[in-house]
């Protein structure tokens, strides 16, 4: 086979690889109850899901709640942490008792019915899962 023609070949199958991949991980988006009126910014995402506030700016109780499926990509995007590091860091929070842990949920569809079913609730999903019934809020 000719060189080039195998380069050619192996060009296609790595634009191929990487178009697949970037297909397979869309993106995350935060959301809260399609009522909730707050407005709310990626750093009170990250306080909220940190443990370092509790509620929204307008003074009302947050109930963050986590995708088990999402956890990884969230938290590298919003919080910039590695899933290791973020362990570590809830690990901490847990161990001196300075926060309770945050509900964690197996799939993206029990975070938005969790949503649905609590006015304050705050989560994050992939963001092909979105539904006019809940708000994205970043």
């Amino acid at each position: 086979m000719h060189m080039m023609t195998i380069i050619k070949r192996c060009r296609m199958l790595i634009g191929t690889t990487l178009l697949i991949n970037s297909l397979a991980h869309a993106d995350i988006v935060v959301i809260t109850n399609a009522k909730n009126t707050e407005v709310i910014k990626a750093v009170s995402v990250r306080q909220i899901f940190l443990a370092k506030i509790q509620t929204f700016p307008s003074g009302a109780m947050a109930f963050p709640v986590e995708s088990a499926v999402s956890q990884k990509e969230f938290s590298e995007k919003f919080l910039q942490m590695t899933p290791e590091s973020l362990n570590a860091y809830w690990a901490r929070l847990l161990f001196t008792g300075e926060a309770k842990p945050l509900k964690k949920l197996a799939s993206d569809d029990d975070v938005i019915k969790f949503v649905l079913d609590h006015p304050n609730a705050i989560g994050y999903i992939d963001s092909t899962k979105v539904t006019s019934s809940v708000k994205v809020v970043n």
